[in-house]
């Protein structure tokens, strides 16, 4: 169950900042700035979705892999994992054909290459994370030794 929950936080994490990064960074710039038929061709906006998903992939693998008991590494891909599962799920459950952008070569890579970049920056937040853990822990062990609770 502990597993289950920081795969589910790490999700969560990585989607609130991905989505901050997306729609209350980039899009409010790319209306004031870049022209709507250069925004919509544009592999401008392209880098800035990918760059947005390795944000935020990095710190949803971070948070999963801290909260996690074991494995973090495993529990940071997993959220990438999970993301690219519940995407055609959401779709689908929409009544929507789950797949319809794929039918087109450049999407079809765009999502190769987002997914190549969320599992490696998910992997990589996730040992980020696991160090994080393991060096909380050692701070905790040496204020109980000195005598500290950490309460005020």
């Amino acid at each position: 169950m502990r597993s289950l929950k920081a795969v589910v936080f790490g999700l969560a994490i990585a989607l609130i900042v991905e989505l901050l990064l997306v729609f209350g960074i980039a899009a409010p710039i790319f209306t004031a700035f870049v022209p709507e038929g250069l925004a919509r061709t544009s592999a401008l906006a392209e880098g800035v979705v990918v760059f947005a998903a390795a944000f935020g992939m990095y710190w949803g693998g971070m948070a999963a892999g801290y909260k996690a008991g074991g494995r973090p590494r495993m529990h940071g891909i997993a959220v990438a994992v999970l993301l690219f599962v519940v995407s055609p799920a959401l779709n689908l459950a929409a009544a929507h054909d789950p797949f319809a952008q794929l039918r087109d070569s450049g999407f079809l890579l765009l999502c190769g290459v987002l997914f190549v970049v969320s599992l490696a920056a998910s992997f990589i937040g996730a040992g980020r994370g696991w160090q994080l853990q393991i060096y909380n822990r050692r701070v905790r062990r040496a204020e109980r030794r000195a005598g500290k609770t950490g309460k005020r």
